[in-house]
């Protein structure tokens, strides 16, 4: 006969074989089981967050809430601009390197174009948008402006081929105001667009800036949209500033009016 154990003695076995069934702690199984925050709070506030505002966490003994940005990825901050650079200043005039003056902000009342002053106070005031190589437009100062011609501009003077600025002959414009923005491109003839009143041919987009050195190149766009890298000059005979393709061609065709190379440079206000 076989003996039989008794039933608490059975139950024990039972519950004792049970436990042994279990994986062990080493059980990769179970590993992320243990691997949970022992502080339940920090684990309610990662995993799933118990509270909306910061008051009500630390009512509940929780940590505070993580700070949120309002700021949506490529949305603009508050004051912050769209990277629009508008660069203002003054002109300066040089020759051979040495500052020697300004150029005036006040237009000659004979011709209707632009001079040089020695008085930093009546330098011609500027405001642009640089673009790289290509040439800008220059918006004068709203004190200076001649009624109605708030824009520098250069209007065809004269040379062998018209509204063209060649490097072969005595071609030259002078600097005036013009009353519109004309794009890159030929000159727009028309006397009532300029403040020296010559139906000849007008532009404005004329002015490359060099933000190394802070000097203003012009350059005169042809019939045929080449450009003309052109030459600034003062002539002291009328006291006013051209444009020209060559020097040696304009003081061969002109001998006598004074006239000297110059470089413009702008002093940022």
């Amino acid at each position: 006969m076989i003996p039989t154990l008794p039933i608490l003695t059975i139950l024990l076995l039972s519950s004792l074989s049970l436990v042994l069934s279990f994986p062990s702690f080493s059980d990769p199984s179970t590993s992320e089981r243990w691997s949970l925050p022992i502080n339940p709070a920090e684990f309610n506030h990662h995993k799933f967050p118990q509270c909306s505002t910061n008051a009500e966490c630390f009512r509940k003994g929780l940590p505070p809430l993580k700070p949120v940005s309002k700021t949506r990825r490529g949305e603009l901050k508050p004051r912050q601009s769209a990277g629009v650079n508008v660069i203002s200043g003054i002109i300066q005039v040089l020759q051979n390197g040495s500052p020697i003056g300004y150029v005036s902000g006040a237009v000659n009342t004979t011709y209707g174009g632009y001079g040089m002053t020695t008085n930093v106070a009546n330098a011609m005031s500027v405001s642009f948008t640089p673009n790289g190589n290509i040439p800008v437009t220059f918006t004068l100062a709203a004190s200076q402006r001649p009624s109605g011609f708030p824009y520098l501009a250069s209007v065809y003077g004269g040379g062998t081929s018209a509204m063209n600025m060649l490097t072969t002959d005595y071609s030259y414009t002078f600097m005036t105001a013009a009353n519109t923005v004309i794009p890159v491109g030929p000159a727009v003839a028309s006397a009532s667009n300029n403040r020296f009143n010559r139906a000849t041919g007008t532009e404005t987009s004329l002015f490359v800036y060099n933000t190394a050195n802070q000097n203003i190149a012009a350059r005169w766009i042809n019939t045929d949209n080449t450009q003309t890298s052109a030459v600034i000059i003062y002539d002291v005979k009328f006291a006013l500033f051209y444009l020209i393709g060559s020097f040696a061609q304009f003081q061969s065709r002109f001998p006598n009016e004074g006239e000297y190379v110059v470089t413009w440079r702008l002093i940022p206000q």
